[in-house]
């Protein structure tokens, strides 16, 4: 395995090649809450549309987001498990 793959942004340099880390990665990741943005955040697992593509049961068919609840943006906290698991509890 070649060492620089290793290296973190701008720690030090590479023996083997002469390389530099770089800042590529950011140092801070932005917030995924909405406590820092100001307003509602788009759901990232449907990308705000409600929906997502499930291939349950064989084919491909177009299905409510369970992570949103079809509503598009992030619930702070929801399960998106729990209707399956209450489903099959009863």
């Amino acid at each position: 395995m070649h060492t620089c793959a290793l290296l973190v942004a701008g720690s030090r340099t590479c023996r083997e090649t002469g390389a530099r880390g770089t800042a590529s990665v950011p140092r801070q990741m932005p917030a995924d809450d909405d406590s820092q943005t100001g307003g509602p955040v788009a759901c990232a697992p449907c990308r705000g549309t409600g929906s997502v593509i499930s291939n349950l049961g064989g084919e491909p068919s177009h299905v409510r987001c369970p992570w949103c609840e079809g509503g598009g943006t992030q619930i702070p906290g929801h399960d998106a498990q729990a209707r399956e698991r209450a489903g099959a509890a009863e």
